[in-house]
């Protein structure tokens, strides 16, 4: 295998990893969710 087909071959795992990270940045819930269920939400 050249590198080449290596990196073709991740490249689509990595755009879902991209994703996923852009989306658990920019929505705060999704990243807070099982804290809170597991925890309860924080109280000040």
């Amino acid at each position: 295998m050249s590198v080449m087909e290596v990196v073709r071959a991740a490249l689509p795992w990595l755009m879902v990893l991209l994703v996923f990270l852009v989306l658990v940045t920019y929505l705060p819930p999704l990243s807070t969710f099982l804290p809170d269920l597991l925890y309860g939400p924080l109280r000040l």
